[in-house]
């Protein structure tokens, strides 16, 4: 039986909130304080405008690469210590993802990712994880009420992020 821990990325791993923010603004939208951490699809109208953000925040990320946060130290010691599968859902695209993940330098060929994810489909990801790991997954996320909510909808387990020291948070996961 293995153990996974899924990942949530901005917020999570990386202090992306003012490049995304900005990122909007260089395309006329004003991203409401509501707004952060729900799927774009939640609170924007406008794929195009979506688009068009995503294109200027890719550019920002290459430009001023995001502070890294102490969830990424845990992920690197899970993954140095081979305790579990690693997984990663984020309302980020494939592309901002790949970026910022790749600026971690982890030591892993291989996790199972979704990506542009919606609530639902992070939903239906951590219920597929549960299946395959017979129940044993963890959620770790910054956005406390989206996080539970989704955890609880896929019946996962529950771990908020709120900077702790990487070493609390690998405890929380661990006793979960």
């Amino acid at each position: 039986m293995t153990f996974c821990v899924c990942f949530d990325i901005d917020g999570t791993l990386f202090d992306t909130r003012e490049l995304v923010r900005q990122s909007y603004s260089d395309v006329g939208v004003v991203m409401p304080n509501s707004a952060w951490g729900l799927p774009w699809q939640d609170w924007l109208d406008s794929e195009t405008l979506h688009d068009s953000k995503t294109e200027r925040y890719i550019t920002r990320l290459d430009e001023t690469p995001p502070p890294i946060l102490s969830a990424a130290e845990t992920l690197n010691i899970l993954i140095g210590e081979g305790l579990c599968d690693i997984a990663f859902a984020t309302g980020a695209s494939s592309e901002a993802a790949t970026v910022l993940l790749l600026q971690l330098d982890l030591n892993m060929s291989v996790y199972a990712h979704t990506t542009n994810a919606s609530s639902d489909r992070k939903i239906e990801f951590l219920s597929s994880l549960r299946i395959v790991h017979e129940d044993n997954v963890v959620y770790v996320d910054d956005d406390e009420l989206a996080g539970m909510r989704i955890a609880r909808a896929a019946g996962v387990t529950f771990v908020h992020y709120k900077d702790q020291a990487p070493l609390l948070l690998m405890e929380e996961i661990w006793t979960a």
